[in-house]
């Protein structure tokens, strides 16, 4: 009984005020539908506009190239901050005691 219960996760509904049983392959795949649909939606609206799916496809390519570079340079600005940071708190710490 109690293996049954660590392997699935409880949730409370709270349309209905009961517990439910869910699992986390159902979520992944309910977010894995929703991602479809809107690239279905966005892929029609492409070519009902006039536009190319190569076009497309190499926007997508671009804006994930796009958004990494940007979260790999506020980590590394990130990094130089804190690194800054301990050095003086280090040289003060000695320079106070």
């Amino acid at each position: 009984m109690r293996e049954a219960g660590k392997k699935k996760k409880l949730k409370l509904n709270s349309l209905t005020s009961g517990i439910r049983l869910k699992s986390k392959k159902s979520d992944k795949m309910k977010l894995r539908y929703k991602i479809s649909i809107w690239v279905a939606l966005a892929l029609a609206g492409s070519l009902l506009c006039g536009g190319s799916i190569w076009l497309w496809l190499a926007g997508i390519c671009a804006g994930k190239f796009l958004i990494r570079l940007l979260l790999t340079i506020a980590l590394a600005i990130a990094v130089y901050i804190l690194t800054y940071a301990l050095i003086i708190g280090a040289i003060l710490w000695l320079l106070i005691s």
